[in-house]
């Protein structure tokens, strides 16, 4: 089974047995991982196996910005739209760090949405996006996301020997 204790074992013949985890409970070993990990499952990384899907939530007519409960989110990938009659409709345009201005609710200015962009995530809660373009019907709205990655734990290593 690979878990951390198992890597800091391997590592330390090639770092002459010096201590990995010299700190209070397993550091420097728990942030080096964790380092390495979040870097791998990070933007612009995109893997099948950390990828997931959400379509629990529906546009409102009128409505420009929509919070959705996503626990483990971690950045958008893909969105896209589906409408009453099945018809779906992907959105080009997908921004994680590019805020969206706030347009007018008129109904003359609704439009079906042409782009989305995550406004905000509260990690381990939700996210808010925000689409250009008021929607003018109701539509599914269906995600792609990566997963957020999870950091390490303590480990606490009893003792190292050479």
């Amino acid at each position: 089974m690979l878990n951390l204790q198992n890597t800091v074992n391997w590592a330390l013949p090639y770092i002459e047995y010096s201590p990995l985890n010299a700190g209070v409970n397993g550091e420097p070993a728990v942030s080096i991982a964790t380092l390495i990990r979040n870097s791998l499952l990070g933007p612009a990384n995109q893997w099948s196996w950390n990828r997931k899907e959400d379509n629990s939530v529906s546009t409102v007519a009128g409505t420009q910005d929509y919070t959705i409960n996503l626990t483990d989110f971690g950045f958008l990938e893909k969105c896209s739209l589906t409408d009453t009659v099945g018809n779906v409709y992907e959105l080009k345009d997908v921004y994680n760090n590019l805020p969206l201005s706030m347009t007018t609710a008129l109904t003359s200015s609704r439009s079906r949405p042409l782009a989305v962009a995550v406004m905000s995530v509260i990690p381990g809660t939700s996210i808010k996006i925000r689409f250009m373009q008021v929607p003018e019907a109701v539509y599914i709205i269906n995600l792609t996301y990566q997963i957020a990655p999870v950091p390490f734990t303590a480990n606490p290593i009893t003792s190292v020997a050479n």
